[in-house]
């Protein structure tokens, strides 16, 4: 899987496995039972969802690759504002695996600029987890993914964010997904925006089965991405892109989300984000 850096966006995530670790947040992992690779349709049992604002994890899932010295972990979230008048803005999102003994990974976590009144985000995020200790080989095998979802302010005032449309997997030798996303922003903010892709904007694309069921994931900054526009995206015009992510399975569908911002070092929200002007 392709991975472009991603500028200060995750702001925890050291990547190990903690031993015997089942606090609050991952009460009940004890009792998992499903084997890995584990995709959860909805809110079903293999993911518990804690989430203190008007955003929450409609649906999600995870797939595992075990290697000698890692663990692999790729997962997707759908998130939905359950507010149809209210934007959410600076959502922060955490992610722990759990594994039937109650071993869980160290918080992955990552901020968002926002997401729009009444609109869905597709998240997308990796990590992976020491299976190698001193002791020898941990098996380690995830059965949970808690999920928890922190909105720093609530607006009223309307949050546009690029959409991302016309996507599809092309090629069978070397697939690859494209698909068109926009510049929405107007007057200078949009004129640098659409030069700079402000600063460090993201692409997230998450896969799902014919069942519905998540696949895989990808993540790409927005700089990084072969587009057919190559000096920039003037206010209120749209690129072609194409990400060279082969589909994790046959039949497979994507979609996809923007950020168009990263936040700060240290976890604060960009005060020149042109979405937040």
């Amino acid at each position: 899987m392709a991975e472009a850096p991603r500028k200060g966006r995750k702001f925890q995530g050291v990547r190990l496995v903690l031993a015997s670790v089942c606090a609050a947040m991952v009460a009940g992992c004890a009792g998992a039972t499903t084997s890995s690779p584990q995709s959860t349709p909805g809110a079903a049992s293999g993911m518990i969802v804690s989430a203190s604002g008007i955003v929450t994890a409609a649906q999600g899932g995870f797939v595992t690759k075990a290697t000698t010295f890692l663990t692999d972990i790729d997962y997707g979230l759908v998130l939905r504002n359950q507010s149809s008048r209210l934007a959410a803005v600076g959502v922060s999102v955490t992610v722990i695996f759990a594994d039937a003994q109650g071993h869980a990974s160290v918080p992955d976590a990552t901020l968002l600029t926002g997401v729009a009144a009444g609109g869905t985000f597709y998240f997308a995020g990796t990590t992976s987890t020491l299976s190698l200790t001193s002791q020898g080989r941990f098996n380690w095998t995830p059965t949970r993914m808690m999920v928890t979802i922190a909105v720093q302010r609530t607006s009223s005032t309307e949050l546009v964010l690029p959409s991302v449309t016309n996507l599809s997997i092309t090629g069978s030798l070397l697939p690859k997904l494209s698909g068109t996303f926009n510049n929405p922003y107007t007057g200078q903010a949009g004129r640098d925006w659409g030069e700079f892709f402000g600063d460090g904007g993201s692409l997230y694309v998450v896969f799902f089965d014919a069942g519905g069921k998540f696949v895989g994931e990808d993540e790409a900054d927005l700089g990084s991405l072969d587009t057919t526009s190559a000096n920039g995206i003037p206010p209120g015009s749209s690129t072609q892109f194409t990400l060279a992510t082969p589909p994790p399975s046959a039949g497979s569908t994507a979609r996809a989300s923007i950020d168009p911002c990263s936040p700060e070092l240290g976890g604060t929200l960009s005060t020149s984000c042109t979405a937040l002007q």
